[in-house]
């Protein structure tokens, strides 16, 4: 799936991997002539809930939902293990990360970024809840969101009932102030 742009300049690809459960997916950013940019997301951040993400009505920033990837660690074996017989002096080169360290949780939050891919950052950050659906103000000052707790989601997936959960008007500096019902 591609979201555009508001001005048409640039498109997110949303896309799954070989190596990611179905509902799973990452997001890359290109330019309108279909040159890459830039990848939006890391690899331990899992994308979900592919019709949320959306560009801000100006095109400034970037906003979806995720949560941390849940990996298999490998089991850890002696091949290859480092002894003070095998431990060689050479200097490494010092190579920054490929992405910058970004705050995880093991529930569903609204991530944001701007219009370039930087700045990745979590809008919300309660462990716990799950943001299902949020949508822009016109004006970009804010989002009205949906979220449930966990123990709520499971509960209604269990029933197949579809989710529910409290409106809540979340501010680009995190702030969220619950609706009424």
């Amino acid at each position: 799936k591609t979201v555009r742009s508001p001005d048409g300049q640039r498109a997110l690809a949303l896309y799954g991997t070989a190596d990611t459960p179905t509902p799973v997916f990452r997001i890359d950013l290109y330019s309108s002539d279909g040159q890459f940019i830039r990848n939006i997301t890391p690899p331990d951040l899992s994308c979900v809930f592919p019709e949320t993400v959306a560009w801000s009505p100006q095109g400034n920033n970037i906003t979806f939902v995720a949560r941390k990837t849940a990996l298999a660690s490998p089991s850890p074996t002696l091949e290859g293990v480092v002894t003070p017989d095998t431990l060689s002096a050479s200097p490494l080169p010092s190579i920054a990360p490929a992405f910058p360290s970004v705050p995880l949780f093991a529930t569903e939050q609204i991530y944001i970024c701007d219009r370039d891919g930087y700045g990745l950052k979590p809008l919300t950050s309660r462990e716990g809840l799950i943001y299902f659906y949020f949508g822009w103000a016109p004006d970009n000052h804010a989002l009205v969101a949906m979220a449930c707790r966990e123990s709520e989601w499971e509960a209604r997936e269990r029933e197949y009932k579809m989710p529910a959960g409290r409106p809540r008007l979340v501010t680009l500096d995190g702030t969220e102030r619950l609706l009424d019902d």
